[in-house]
């Protein structure tokens, strides 16, 4: 993939967040965006949107659409609806079940999007322990990559207060930002306070066809 088109959620400042970090990574990475387009929540017909997708002198090579639900789900379904199978992308909004079944089999193909964890074995680390445990405790297996996140908040704050021998918030806060950290989302590391505590960490690129991941 070399072009892409984008169209993002204008209403919200993470998915506005979301488009601008993928235009800025995608031409980084010698990508171009021949396409810059947008929508606000409560946007029902998508209709223009999708028109000037269709009268681009040539189509991309990938469409990434940032937003959330319920527009989200309407969007999709209307690109594909209008006979647009090029693939699409977006970010951790998509990692939703109920996403998936408003798409369906025939619509939900070609969509890829990037989470906070893979729930499957293929994960490796302690991730098939947890699948377990969780099934044994609420019945049925996890459907979304957020849930592994509880785990992880719990297992980052337990090692922090191993390594800093106390419950004290800055001493705890002192040993996050000194240890790395391997979770069920992956090997993590923050960088310092003077630089915003950024988590810099592995993600899951998730393939959607036919409505599963």
């Amino acid at each position: 993939w070399q072009t892409a088109a984008v169209v993002t959620d204008s209403a919200y400042e993470y998915t506005q967040s979301l488009g601008d970090l993928f235009k800025e990574s995608w031409e980084s990475l010698g990508g171009e965006i021949v396409s810059d387009d947008g929508y606000t929540a409560g946007d029902e017909d998508f209709s223009a949107q999708i028109g000037r997708l269709q009268a681009l002198p040539e189509q991309p090579d990938v469409i990434y659409i940032s937003g959330v639900a319920p527009e989200l789900a309407t969007i999709l379904r209307q690109v594909r609806a209008a006979g647009i199978d090029t693939p699409l992308m977006g970010g951790d909004t998509y990692d939703d079940a109920q996403l998936w079944k408003a798409l369906g089999p025939d619509l939900g193909n070609d969509l890829y999007f990037a989470t906070h964890s893979w729930l499957g074995p293929e994960a490796g680390g302690n991730m098939e322990e947890f699948l377990t445990l969780y099934a044994e405790e609420y019945g049925e297996p996890p459907v979304a990559g957020f849930t592994a996140m509880g785990w992880d908040v719990v297992m980052v704050y337990a090692q922090a207060v191993e390594e800093a021998g106390s419950t004290d918030g800055p001493a705890v806060a002192a040993a996050m930002e000194e240890l790395e950290f391997d979770l069920l989302s992956g090997h993590m590391d923050w960088s310092t306070a003077a630089e915003g505590h950024f988590p810099d960490k592995e993600v899951a690129l998730v393939q959607l066809q036919e409505a599963e991941p």
